[in-house]
């Protein structure tokens, strides 16, 4: 090797989307060096022996959201980013909120205030985690363009169009996915397929009748407000010329709408969460506690959840991101019109989710599995090959995985600042052991052992 590495990773079962070998990874820098057979790297100043275990690319999570609103962004970002490496995810792509000043500037809010610039914003995101991030933005709502061009500006690349708050006007979307489409790829549109406007109607309606069980929320959102959302909006992006991006999709119908715009030419990208694919309102976690059912878009059906798992076992769905908000029990007290959305820790979930509701169950490959919550995020993000693979020259991004190890969840195993989780009680079949970010050991047998300060916010 010429010079010493300072981390190999050996006799472990390297997976990509393309196969698996047996193999020994060396890293030195936090850069993969060398992948190589067993006993064929020389000397290193550390060696994890992955004997029985998988080893795979680090897990990218496209859809995050901290410091929302009340909370303290320097809180989420300690307790959060832990989470995030306590399930083999090594990047996050955070959502910031933009607000419009009436000119030109990008001004983010954030809990406990407000921050001038994406450079400040990546300096206190650094200060603090354990894994790295790239930003995108949820944008203001009015004057969609001009916010678009000063987020463009600071370096952010994708651009949540609309965002589950209030119906946009069609022909702001449509200039603004015009402006995307001008500054070309990797940018690109996102979109929360909700038509909001029907679901005020829809959630009056159920509200007035004095329901509170955990399909009231579901009810109000009707899935055909998704799907409507999602069809025109298609049709607005191939008008514009826009890469689009579909965040959690919920209803199994959704996978069609993907597969029809595919085959058409559109570029449209689906991502689904782990919670669509597994839990329904008839979920024994709902029924006892209706209000935690409260996210959106909303919880829907087990016919939904398997057309999802289809999607993905297919390619029609590219990527699975958590829309992690970390809630807590405190805050989720009250009926389901009273309490905020959010399902509290998935961002951890992930991949223990594709691993044993996914690759144990038959319903995904290894491989497929590794694309879908690695290598698709980092090519659709503008973060490949840096993030995404295990190759010579990419980020030493790295999660350990023992497919032989069980756990019955409870909330006290997690690391999130959320104190429940809805897979309290659900018994999984292999789990993550140790994530290493960028070279430098996170975790370790389930316990964090980096301190904050080493992750990095990144540029596209």
């Amino acid at each position: 090797m010429g010079q010493d590495l300072d981390l190999s990773i050996n006799n472990g079962l390297v997976v990509a989307p393309q196969g698996r070998v047996h193999a020994d990874i060396g890293i030195r820098e936090g850069k993969i060096v060398a992948l190589a057979g067993s006993g064929e790297l020389g000397r290193s100043k550390r060696t994890i022996d992955a004997s029985g275990k998988w080893v795979l690319p680090g897990v990218i999570d496209p859809h995050v959201h901290f410091h929302m609103w009340e909370r303290p962004f320097e809180g989420d970002v300690i307790s959060e980013t832990r989470a995030a490496a306590a399930g083999g995810v090594t990047t996050i792509g955070l959502y910031v909120l933009l607000k419009d000043d009436g000119q030109t500037a990008a001004i983010f809010e954030r809990g406990g205030g407000r921050i001038d610039s994406a450079a400040e914003y990546r300096e206190e995101y650094e200060r603090h985690a354990v894994v790295d991030a790239y930003l995108q933005v949820m944008l203001p709502e009015e004057n969609l363009d001009r916010s678009i061009l000063a987020a463009h500006r600071e370096g952010i690349r994708f651009f949540k169009v609309t965002w589950g708050r209030k119906q946009f006007n069609d022909k702001w979307v449509l200039r603004a996915f015009e402006t995307i489409a001008r500054l070309g790829k990797p940018c690109r549109a996102m979109v929360h397929a909700e038509n909001l406007d029907l679901c005020e109607e829809y959630i009056e309606r159920v509200r007035s009748s004095g329901r509170n069980d955990p399909a009231a929320w579901t009810d109000g959102r009707p899935s055909f407000c998704e799907a409507e959302h999602m069809d025109r909006y298609i049709r607005l992006a191939v008008q514009a010329r826009c890469p689009l991006y579909f965040v959690h999709i919920t209803i199994g119908e959704g996978v069609d709408i993907v597969a029809r715009a595919k085959a058409q030419g559109a570029d449209v990208i689906g991502e689904t969460c782990p919670q669509y694919l597994t839990h329904t309102v008839d979920t024994p976690v709902f029924q006892r506690a209706p209000q935690l059912a409260k996210v959106n878009p909303p919880i829907r059906d087990a016919a939904s959840n398997q057309k999802l798992w289809d999607g993905l076992g297919q390619g029609i769905l590219e990527c699975v991101g958590s829309d992690h908000s970390p809630r807590t029990l405190a805050e989720k007290k009250g009926t389901v019109w009273e309490v905020p959305p959010g399902l509290g820790n998935t961002t951890e979930m992930i991949l223990p989710v594709l691993i044993s509701e996914g690759v144990s169950k038959g319903r995904l490959s290894l491989e497929q599995a590794v694309a879908i919550s690695a290598y698709n995020p980092a090519r659709r993000f503008g973060l490949y090959p840096r993030k995404g693979v295990l190759c010579p020259g990419s980020d030493a991004d790295v999660v350990i995985v023992d497919p032989n190890k069980k756990v019955k969840l409870d909330a006290s195993l997690l690391h999130s600042r959320s104190d429940y989780s809805i897979y309290e009680g659900w018994e999984f079949q292999g789990w993550p052991t140790c994530t290493i970010v960028r070279g430098r050991v996170v975790v370790e047998d389930g316990e964090i052992v980096c301190e904050g300060g080493t992750g990095l916010c990144l540029t596209s």
